[in-house]
């Protein structure tokens, strides 16, 4: 998929429609929060990692 990806393709608006459908609690307006202990990011289920 990467590989036939091409300019053209890319749609440069799309970031800001995504932005505005983000609520103020989503990561992208809290620092992309990380797992104290492992410092990796979390997920809507937490740490990868904690939770094996």
């Amino acid at each position: 998929m990467v590989k036939e990806l091409k300019k053209e393709d890319i749609d440069e608006n799309a970031i800001e429609e995504w932005k505005k459908a983000c609520e103020d609690s989503k990561p992208l307006f809290n620092g992309y929060p990380v797992c104290k202990e492992h410092n990796v990011l979390l997920t809507i289920f937490g740490c990868h990692v904690c939770n094996d």
